[in-house]
């Protein structure tokens, strides 16, 4: 049987599955470092909903991952903001995540996805390495590279990140080994799905 959860916070209202089985499909998620530091009433106004979210993510058996950078974020600002009205829902998902190491291949994969933000392109990277089916942020917008993907974001809380028709190789220069012919290369090569931490709250149902 399915169990809900529903979450009403400042007019907001969303229901989150609470139980052990669930049909979202969702196998291998990372997470940003912001969606633990918007829990942190030290650092952010009306947080209730953010951890409400976050305690939600808890209840589904899905493996976590983060960068080895937010990892350390994540951890330090536990320690100079933490808060006992989050902890359960900080520390109880900081103890699920795995972390996914900056090694010298992550960085050469970061370099082919150049970003405002080193940090973004490097967790995209750590996305790509671990295979996951979505990556879920606060700031879903900083991962888009036209209009077309911001006016995804904006409508519908995600946008679909299509990776390269190249498969690279795990040499730290990342040459190009197999390339798909036109016939693979279109809607059907492989996309990692960003979200807003809200849109993937709502797919969870």
């Amino acid at each position: 049987s399915v169990n809900f959860l529903t979450v009403r916070v400042y007019g907001f209202s969303t229901m989150l599955d609470v139980s052990n089985e669930s049909s979202h499909g969702f196998h291998a998620v990372l997470v940003t470092a912001n969606v633990f530091q918007n829990c942190l009433p030290k650092l952010k106004q009306d947080v209730a909903l953010n951890i409400a979210l976050l305690d939600g993510f808890l209840r589904h058996p899905i493996r976590w991952y983060v960068s080895e950078v937010d990892y350390q974020m994540i951890e330090l600002y536990w320690r100079l903001f933490g808060d006992p009205s989050c902890e359960s829902a900080y520390l109880g998902m900081f103890k699920q995540v795995q972390f996914c190491m900056v090694n010298a291949a992550i960085q050469a994969e970061a370099r082919h996805h150049p970003m405002s933000s080193v940090s973004d392109s490097i967790r995209l990277a750590c996305a790509i390495d671990r295979q996951v089916d979505a990556l879920v942020t606060w700031e879903p917008d900083h991962f888009t590279r036209n209009p077309e993907d911001h006016d995804q974001v904006s409508e519908h809380g995600f946008f679909d990140y299509h990776l390269s028709s190249e498969v690279f190789s795990e040499d730290a220069d990342l040459e190009p080994v197999v390339k798909l012919d036109d016939s693979e290369a279109t809607a059907e090569k492989p996309c990692i799905r960003i979200f807003s931490v809200r849109a993937f709250s709502q797919r969870l149902v």
